[in-house]
């Protein structure tokens, strides 16, 4: 066996070289300099900033086979990941408690290096790094693109079906005054995340004190969650899409009042409107929110809407997904429901106990939560 060391990257030439090596298969439209200034970006927001106290924040982690010739500070890398550690929440007998939690992103094992197991094994070192380090309630998730791979080592897959909504270049845009709307703007509706995770709280509770005996996990909402993609959204345009004359950063989003409104991201690599977020109270208002999501798509050219079947409301998802279907009617509107996710959710919680014995729940599994 390989003598294999899992390390986390303190040095920036370091964390720099991973990124260059993961950008041969996910830079997509961008540079390989774009896409390691948009990860600058990224890794100097608020979502990313370390906090020694508490684990939170963003590492960077790399797999060392030290039987390799070691030339230099690269040549025994084998493979890398990144983790985003953020606030999460365990209930259990109707009590909740704040937690941190590691969400795993960016697994990459260098070409010459693959089909010797070495992800596997560096996630499996990464989940004894964390756990040795967070609270045995929390747990670990990621978003797989490679199947159950991670099952090995101890994931259980919460996988979460796609809708595509697809317009043609004649699809007609329905009368909608956007001017009276109220938009999201980069960083300024806090207080409608603030208020869906005083609502989201209560219903984990409630739900808890239902059934003592399941254990739910949920991400906490947080404005730097949603601030992480716009980030993203803002380089990708400024980079990608050169002929928007109007700022971007004034446009995550509709709100007609502060329970109902969607929040979504614009997706400049694959020309699509991923939403991430929706919060209403009738399906009218549901539809009504996604018809200006629509709007949005036409009018900066997009060529679909991406939509987890997650973010939909339970109470209301049958009825909205016999509304999808009814859109396929039209001529300039082709609808594709259930499709495979490509990035499967999967969670590990730390206690083994609550892994082999316990009926657990994983709440927002949404796209907002992605990493």
């Amino acid at each position: 066996m390989s003598n294999l060391v899992l390390e986390q990257v303190q040095d920036p030439e370091v964390a720099e070289f991973t990124r260059r090596q993961t950008a041969v298969i996910w830079k997509g439209k961008y540079t390989v300099e774009e896409y390691i200034e948009r990860d600058n970006k990224t890794s100097n927001g608020e979502l990313s900033k370390v906090d020694p106290e508490t684990w939170s924040g963003l590492y960077v982690f790399v797999l060392k086979n030290l039987d390799l010739p070691e030339t230099d500070k690269f040549s025994q890398i084998v493979s890398s990941c990144e983790t985003i550690n953020r606030t999460v929440y365990h209930v259990q007998d109707g009590v909740l408690q704040e937690l941190v939690s590691s969400c795993i992103g960016g697994v990459f094992c260098l070409p010459q290096h693959r089909r010797k197991g070495y992800s596997a094994t560096m996630i499996e070192l990464l989940n004894k790094y964390w756990e040795e380090r967070l609270p045995q309630k929390s747990y670990m998730s990621l978003y797989s693109e490679v199947g159950e791979y991670y099952s090995r080592v101890g994931y259980k897959s919460f996988e979460v079906p796609v809708h595509k909504i697809k317009l043609s270049e004649d699809y007609q845009v329905l009368a909608a005054d956007l001017a009276t709307l109220e938009h999201l703007k980069y960083e300024q509706y806090e207080h409608l995340i603030s208020k869906f995770d005083q609502d989201l709280k209560s219903n984990l509770i409630n739900q808890s004190k239902q059934n003592n005996s399941r254990v739910i996990y949920s991400a906490k909402p947080t404005l730097s969650q949603f601030t992480w993609y716009h980030i993203r959204d803002i380089h990708a345009c400024s980079k990608i899409r050169k002929d928007i004359n109007k700022p971007v950063e004034n446009n995550f989003g509709v709100k007609l009042d502060d329970s109902n409104y969607i929040i979504w991201n614009h997706e400049w690599h694959g020309d699509q409107l991923l939403i991430l977020k929706v919060q209403v109270t009738s399906l009218n208002n549901l539809v009504q929110l996604f018809q200006l999501a629509m709007v949005e798509c036409h009018n900066l050219k997009l060529k679909e809407i991406y939509l987890w079947d997650s973010c939909i409301d339970s109470a209301l998802r049958e009825e909205f997904r016999g509304y999808l279907r009814g859109l396929s009617g039209s001529d300039s509107i082709k609808v594709e429901m259930d499709l495979e996710n490509g990035s499967v959710s999967a969670i590990r919680p730390f206690d083994e106990t609550v892994r082999e014995n316990v009926d657990y729940s994983w709440e927002q599994n949404e796209k907002w939560c992605w990493f």
